[in-house]
């Protein structure tokens, strides 16, 4: 009785209210998260202390450390070697059109989370999900099938946890990012075709353990086992 009646509050709290309006309201009803900041962090030997220099600080060297990462793989002649050779037995041209039942699986299989951004709470999400639902799910189709990612859904709140302990360097910190839960939705949807799509036409070989589903550290260290013992 409880549940239901906080479902109809949340829903009416919503229905029938757009832009800036719907966002605020839905601020309103989440909870907020206290944030904490180091007080000083070490970037290429200068010590910062400027709470927002620290934060602008860490923006650019997460980026400039994914675009290294990027550089280094296009670099690798063993990667370039198998994107030039690689077989498959089609090819992944469009993604599907995905269905409502298929959100409300993907929305009711994402764990609980209160997360910093508007509408982002998973319990949000579900008890108005009959209100925001179909709206939602145009958007998720005509993203996929014009390739188009809503500016909206890439921004995300980046938290440096440090790897080693009462550590102030910034390159011993790692980015948590805190993504929308739309962003998540889209994403477990992506990666849901685009891993059938390995599975069904052998894009992966057959002993590729890593991010696949029941595969896991077993499996590998049992196939190098066999090649070595027998």
């Amino acid at each position: 009785m409880i549940r239901y009646n906080k479902e109809q509050y949340l829903q009416n709290t919503v229905r029938n209210v757009q832009g800036k309006k719907l966002w605020k309201r839905l601020k309103n009803l989440l909870p907020h998260k206290k944030v904490t900041t180091k007080q000083h962090v070490l970037f290429n030997s200068v010590i910062e202390t400027d709470e927002k220099q620290i934060a602008q600080k860490f923006n650019v060297y997460f980026v400039q450390s994914i675009e290294e990462i990027r550089s280094n793989i296009m670099a690798n002649d063993n990667i370039q070697y198998i994107l030039d050779n690689i077989e498959t037995k089609g090819n992944f041209e469009t993604f599907e059109i995905v269905t409502m039942e298929k959100i409300r699986k993907i929305i009711k299989s994402l764990k609980v989370t209160i997360e910093l951004d508007t509408l982002s709470t998973t319990n949000i999400v579900r008890d108005c999900f009959e209100v925001i639902g179909n709206r939602f799910l145009e958007v998720l189709n005509t993203s996929l099938q014009k390739g188009i990612f809503p500016e909206q859904l890439k921004t995300a709140y980046v938290t440096p946890v440090p790897k080693i302990v009462n550590s102030s360097k910034c390159e011993d910190s790692r980015p948590i990012n805190t993504v929308s839960i739309f962003e998540k939705i889209f994403e477990a949807e992506v990666k849901d075709q685009i891993v059938r799509f390995c599975d069904e036409n052998e894009v992966l070989v057959e002993n590729q353990s890593g991010f696949r589903k029941g595969h896991s550290c077993e499996a590998v260290i049992l196939n190098v086992c066999d090649e070595w013992f027998w």
